[in-house]
């Protein structure tokens, strides 16, 4: 007999990947997770329900509790690099369960949280897996609780199992198109437009300026400072205008940004130098 999943979903809500950022890029197969997996109590704040536990049921001396699910696949700490990161959450049945709730959630390093999807009930006791898209290049984290009757009271959710996707999709190296490598400046005031070529699929980009604190040319690397603001992201063009500080050495790059979280950020552009004479 061919075992039927039917899945019914609690009001699942579009997940927003907006303030994603690049994150150390993983080498395949297990990992040390750099992240620890939210806590009960931070998981029953964000889904708004109160932290299963057995000494919490008020019947459990009357009506069993079900046996906590045992997970399987993914395994706890692994990096996976599959594309579309298509995800199968894998765990054994339980006796007595009439279905399962899953937990979901990514962790998003530019606010340092855990950020949960709804809550997913698959019901029936052998449809024990459950498959979702992820979110991106991100830490991920899930928990299954078995769901009892009114012979069974439910289980204890399990542990949470972390996971990493690392793709390897990442936006090409921006190719700067000017001002030329060391070109002399001679205007006053000292305002410059640097401009680059746009990158497939970026659609924002970070800016890095600086000026050397040396009056020798090359400059040496020791004397390298940044410009105030030096740093400047959410570019959205492929233009940016600003005042250099002196009669002396600059440099710039630019990094390409998807802000999508689907792709990951380019490596920055070689630096290009630049000299103001006046």
């Amino acid at each position: 007999m061919i075992a039927v999943c039917i899945l019914v979903l609690i009001s699942l809500s579009p997940v927003s990947a907006q303030n994603f950022k690049e994150k150390p890029q993983g080498v395949g197969g297990p990992v040390v997770q750099m992240v620890k997996p939210p806590t009960d109590a931070e998981a029953a704040a964000a889904l708004g329900t109160a932290p299963v536990k057995a000494a919490a049921v008020s019947s459990a001396a009357t009506i069993p509790v079900l046996k906590t699910p045992t997970l399987v696949s993914p395994a706890n700490g692994i990096t996976l690099n599959s594309y579309p990161r298509t995800t199968l959450l894998v765990w054994k049945p339980v006796d007595g369960a009439t279905g399962y709730l899953v937990d979901r959630a990514y962790y998003d390093p530019s606010d340092s949280t855990w950020h949960f999807y709804s809550t997913v009930t698959v019901t029936g006791n052998m449809n024990s897996f459950y498959q979702f898209n992820f979110i991106a290049d991100n830490e991920g984290c899930w928990r299954v609780t078995a769901i009892g009757d009114s012979t069974h009271a439910n289980s204890n959710p399990s542990a949470f199992r972390t996971f990493t996707y690392d793709t390897g999709f990442t936006l090409a190296q921006p190719k700067l198109v000017s001002p030329a490598d060391h070109i002399v400046f001679y205007n006053y005031p000292r305002t410059t437009e640097l401009m680059w070529k746009p990158v497939p699929g970026a659609n924002e980009y970070k800016i890095e300026t600086q000026y050397c604190e040396n009056t020798g040319n090359p400059c040496p690397d020791a004397y390298w400072r940044p410009i105030s603001n030096s740093q400047v992201e959410g570019v959205l063009t492929t233009d940016f205008t600003f005042s250099f500080v002196g009669n002396q050495e600059g440099r710039w790059r630019v990094t390409a940004i998807d802000t999508s979280g689907m792709l990951k950020s380019s490596p920055p552009s070689g630096w290009r130098n630049f000299t103001y004479a006046i």
